[in-house]
């Protein structure tokens, strides 16, 4: 087990002798200090820039299992990480007849003109495993991370949405009202509002980007001035519940894990028996983001109206961010942040980029992932190995710890390997070492692209980094 702590304050007298304090919300005992040391632990410290004389004063405990504090994480601005949920419902392919006054149904020229800036501006789109995973287990996600979402099951879902989800590769949720759904497909009319086929269904079921959940059997309706879900007594919403569930089995289509609330409306009986049949995730329609701590059965849900320009979409997904110079032609990772973009498309690190005398530290399996080389790690030599055709690379990991005998290094440390690397049979001096962090190999990200034949750049404001071929 590890300890939580909910507020731990920092003090610690610096070189000047002036008393500083630093605050860390959810800082780690335990798990951190113990399993590192104290001596790696003032290490770490002093890679911050925390020097002096440190103690460190904890409140408001709780203890809580190793694996989830690893998981637990912030972003690079220190926020809680969050996923923003859209939600639609029915496409047209021109412009909304004046007057109009329906907030379910966008323009398909909207609805291109987002998906290609979410695109654009490396968004992860969730499935609802990741969304479930993301609160249950605390998993971590890329820093802008989606989950789009449809309502109803119109038909033009397939017709106009489908396409452009697949243009993309972006994954999906449409929720279902099941006793609407199609048995007989007829052609398809822009004119009509039509529901989609169960051909329709596992068609794009089949694509791997689109995925159903229940937005009850036949429930979405009004009966009176309230939504029939809050009419019903529990036995009628439990016989809806079954009924959705054996229209789904008896048509091949996976056991939902989600349930859309209609009107974005519920009430605990409906909440219970939620939970009683076995969904994990159920949305509201409140504007609002999800976060790690969410109650997981009143998700929010923001819907994207019709007129939202992508100034307002931005506000609407709170994206500030400014996107770098050539971001989907090269690879870009920031200081702090799990989430790389490889060409526009983000990627998630096994640990974050950190500096370490001066050098940017990343995780060894980003070097494969993202310079296309060949990484081998050999634990037993505390070897790395890094090749290309055209490169071999051997480098030595540092010791966690280096035992000085009279202010000489004693044991395996006084082997100093590990300030060299050999690249190509030739011996090249390291300012920064490869270590290892939380049981993450973490190698000089410069030095090693350099060697490949790739350029690196330092976005100091920004606190960022760029990898392209030199050629570029």
């Amino acid at each position: 087990m590890s300890y939580k702590f909910n507020i731990a304050v920092i003090v610690f007298y610096d070189i000047h002798d002036k008393i500083k304090m630093v605050v860390f919300d959810r800082f780690y005992s335990g798990g951190f200090i113990v399993k590192f040391n104290l001596f790696t632990f003032r290490h770490i410290l002093l890679a911050a820039g925390v020097t002096g004389l440190v103690f460190i004063l904890f409140f408001s405990s709780s203890v809580m299992p190793f694996s989830t504090v690893l998981a637990e994480s912030l972003n690079a601005d220190g926020s809680e990480p969050f996923i923003t949920v859209l939600a639609y419902h029915h496409i047209i392919p021109g412009q909304l007849p004046k007057g109009a006054t329906s907030r379910a149904v966008i323009p398909l020229s909207e609805f291109e003109a987002q998906m290609k800036y979410l695109y654009d501006n490396g968004y992860y789109t969730a499935s609802l495993k990741d969304v479930e995973d993301f609160i249950y287990h605390k998993k971590a996600l890329p820093e802008k991370t989606v989950l789009i979402t449809f309502d109803d099951g119109y038909e033009s879902n397939f017709v106009y949405a489908f396409p452009v989800l697949k243009i993309y590769n972006f994954r999906a949720t449409i929720f279902l009202i099941g006793n609407r759904i199609v048995q007989k497909e007829e052609p398809f009319d822009p004119d009509r509002l039509s529901m989609l086929s169960f051909r329709q269904i596992k068609e794009m079921l089949g694509s791997g980007l689109v995925e159903f959940g229940s937005h009850t059997f036949n429930a979405h309706e009004y009966i009176g001035n309230k939504p029939a879900l809050l009419s019903m007594d529990k036995e009628q919403i439990e016989e809806d519940f079954i009924r959705e569930n054996e229209l789904f089995a008896k048509n091949g289509l996976p056991s939902s894990i989600a349930i859309a609330y209609p009107y974005g409306r519920f009430n605990s009986v409906v909440l219970e028996i939620s939970k009683k049949f076995g969904l994990k995730l159920g949305f509201n329609l409140r504007d609002g983001i999800v976060r790690q701590n969410s109650d997981p059965y009143t998700l929010n849900r923001i819907v994207v109206p019709p007129g939202t320009d992508i100034q307002a979409y931005k506000t609407l997904l709170k994206d500030f961010t400014q996107r770098p110079p050539g971001f989907k032609n090269t690879i870009f990772l920031k200081i702090g942040s799990r989430t790389a973009y490889i060409k526009g498309r983000p990627s998630l690190l096994d640990y974050y980029p950190f500096i370490q005398n001066g050098s940017t530290m990343v995780p060894l399996r980003f070097i494969a992932q993202s310079l296309g080389a060949r990484v081998d790690w050999i634990p037993a030599e505390n070897k790395i190995t890094v090749s290309t055709p055209e490169k071999d690379i051997e480098l030595w990991v540092r010791p966690l710890t280096i035992h000085y005998d009279n202010g000489v290094p004693s044991g395996n440390a006084g082997n100093s390997s590990w300030q060299e690397a050999v690249v190509n049979g030739k011996r090249v001096f390291l300012e920064a070492p490869p270590i290892v962090r939380f049981d993450r190999v973490m190698v000089p990200l410069r030095f090693l692209s350099e060697a490949l034949g790739f350029e690196v750049k330092w976005y100091q404001d920004q606190r960022m980094v760029e990898i392209m071929h030199e050629e570029s």
